[in-house]
């Protein structure tokens, strides 16, 4: 019996219209080299990053040595630039074991001016077999320059209709739909207000309402 393979982002809740653009894209070996993942924190972006990243890949390997994630600093809030010099340097020599390499930025508009003008002209020209995936909340931040240099995709907030249920499945709460309506839309903080106790007076508050008076608050 043949087994049929999942689509990519099948697991991966909201965001449907860029699902399909990327699903279209890998499918016919069209996608660009380099992308630009933006919209609100918390909605998916490095999720669907990660995925879209292992399916280049081929492997669904926890670590994998053609995968590169770069997250600011947490000292500084910043990408150093020499990070992103390594980056630069990685990014020329061919991929390890996978057919392709990948390189994820999180908190893109967090360059300095001096980092991004490092990356410009390598997002113009990019080596073969080699794609980057830039990650922003903030687009405005990001230098005109390199946003140009980027195939776009826009993420949105989750709906409360579809974010709820999968509170309520995954992680076997009663207050799913509540949570879903007070993280407006963002899975990470729908999931940490799940897993982190919320104080006394948000406790209150959040039990004396009902779905309907937590949406019109």
């Amino acid at each position: 019996m043949s087994s049929t393979k999942p689509l990519l982002f099948s697991q991966l809740i909201g965001n449907r219209q860029a699902k399909e653009i990327l699903q279209r894209l890998h499918t016919r070996a069209a996608l660009p080299t380099v992308l630009l993942f933006y919209g609100p924190s918390g909605v998916g972006k490095g999720l669907f990053a990660e995925e879209l990243a292992r399916a280049l890949v081929k492997s669904t390997k926890e670590q994998h040595p053609d995968i590169h994630t770069l997250r600011p600093d947490p000292e500084s809030g910043q990408h150093p630039i020499a990070t992103i010099r390594h980056l630069l340097n990685e990014a020329v020599l061919p991929p390890f074991e996978a057919p392709v390499k990948i390189f994820v930025i999180h908190d893109a508009e967090k360059m300095l001016a001096t980092s991004s003008n490092a990356l410009l002209k390598t997002l113009e020209e990019p080596p073969p077999k080699t794609y980057f995936i830039l990650l922003s909340s903030q687009l405005e931040m990001l230098l005109p320059t390199i946003v140009s240099r980027c195939n776009k995709i826009q993420f949105f907030p989750v709906p409360e209709e579809e974010l709820g249920p999968f509170l309520i499945e995954k992680f076997h709460t009663q207050e799913g739909q509540k949570i879903a309506v007070l993280a407006q839309g963002s899975v990470a903080d729908a999931i940490h207000r799940i897993k982190n106790p919320i104080n006394t007076h948000q406790d209150l508050l959040f039990r004396s309402q009902s779905y309907t008076e937590l949406r019109e608050h």
